[in-house]
């Protein structure tokens, strides 16, 4: 079986970052959070068909696990928490582009626009219901 990249949508805000990976009737899923390095693996139907998928993102910063789940429409909805609380200038580490990485602009926010807590927490909240 032929390992591919599925499309992955990221987004931020100062607390959090958010990668949705479209990828339909996944199993065997697996991933690992280790500092600044996330890893995912699993087999499922995505852009290339059904077939092994995984990727390795060298992240821009250390982040934590802070949910994960499977979200409405066959996609896996990943939010990890940032350990230092700031907006990054880009989502990883060397600058790197890939056409299978993409701003999620569904989540997308302006980091000059005024977050408040209250915002946190209707995106932590709508995050908690995508995953239900």
């Amino acid at each position: 079986m032929t390992t591919r990249r599925p499309f992955v949508y990221w987004a931020q805000d100062e607390r959090l970052l958010f990668l949705t990976i479209d990828l339909k009737d996944s199993w065997d899923v697996s991933y690992a959070i280790t500092g600044n390095s996330f890893e995912f693996r699993a087999t499922g139907v995505g852009a290339h068909g059904r077939c092994e998928y995984s990727f390795q993102l060298s992240l821009f910063a250390d982040v934590e696990l802070e949910k994960a789940g499977q979200g409405g429409g066959n996609k896996l909805l990943y939010v990890l928490k940032k350990t230092n609380v700031m907006w990054w200038p880009t989502i990883l580490n060397d600058g790197s582009r890939y056409s299978w990485l993409r701003i999620d602009f569904d989540r997308f926010q302006d980091p000059d626009g005024s977050d408040t807590e209250d915002e946190y927490e209707m995106i932590s909240m709508n995050a908690r219901r995508w995953m239900q």
